[in-house]
């Protein structure tokens, strides 16, 4: 269990690079607009949140549709492991988007929103930045209970198609 858990930190780290690309692409086409550090981390969060939840999904529908179960208390044991090791790594880093991901951006947004203009790494609270990562964490806990669930189902769908196809008779 404790491998598949940091398998799927490896891939949770691998997609949130690639989400980090999609902010980084995001924010340039923001700074054509604004300069704005509000503007500039709220798109940065957006942009790559999604990209990070569409990733995680299809991972999840992948993983569903391979095990033909949906999302079960050993899969929610292997996401906790994933999301733990994603903690103090991001501490380590002092909470910089390319250890905590797009909840970096989430974390800057509420922290100048709040009337803190001094942004940068680690400038918010640690406490700040692991609640952001809590929060985050969860939206995609969702996202992979719906992908597993999407791909165990489609499984079965397959199945039930391939099964029906040999029950029809052969035309001459």
């Amino acid at each position: 269990m404790l491998k598949n858990g940091l398998l799927r930190y490896a891939r949770l780290m691998g997609i949130s690079s690639l989400s980090l690309l999609v902010s980084m692409v995001a924010l340039t086409a923001v700074r054509f607009f604004t300069q704005e550090p509000l503007w500039e981390n709220f798109t940065s969060f957006v942009a790559g949140f999604i990209a990070l939840l569409i990733g995680l999904g299809i991972y999840a529908k992948r993983d569903g549709y391979a095990n033909a179960a949906p999302f079960s208390v050993r899969d929610l044991r292997i996401y906790a492991i994933a999301f733990v090791c994603q903690i103090p790594v991001a501490a380590l880093f002092k909470f910089a988007v390319y250890a905590s991901g797009p909840t970096y951006f989430f974390a800057n947004f509420i922290w100048i929103s709040k009337g803190n203009y001094d942004v940068g790494i680690g400038t918010a609270p640690s406490w700040f930045y692991v609640l952001c990562m809590l929060a985050g964490d969860g939206v995609c806990l969702l996202v992979a209970i719906i992908g597993m669930r999407a791909g165990c189902h489609k499984r079965i769908r397959d199945r039930e198609k391939i099964l029906h196809q040999n029950d029809e008779p052969l035309l001459q």
